[in-house]
């Protein structure tokens, strides 16, 4: 027989049950707009025949046909896409 976890917390019930996505939507509002802005980039880069990747260190990577752009920013993606004529 097991002797009891002190420590361990209890099962959740209905009341107690906590989510995060809209206990205040002020704390992830920003992140999803990041994220949404980021997938419309993408998909504007990718219908002319360019790739994005989002790198670890906050950065994004453009490339198209072997080369690749490593860019700051979402700003600097925008401007990098519109640059090239994408309507970013």
């Amino acid at each position: 027989m097991n002797a009891p976890n002190v420590g361990a917390p209890g099962p959740v019930t209905a009341g107690q049950a906590h989510d995060v996505t809209t206990a205040d939507p002020g704390i992830l509002a920003p992140q999803l707009d990041e994220r949404k802005e980021f997938a419309r980039l993408q998909a504007t880069a990718a219908r002319g025949g360019f790739v994005v990747h989002e790198l670890s260190g906050g950065a994004y990577l453009l490339g198209r046909w072997g080369h690749s752009r490593e860019l700051p920013s979402l700003h600097a993606l925008a401007v990098a896409l519109r640059q090239m004529g994408m309507p970013a």
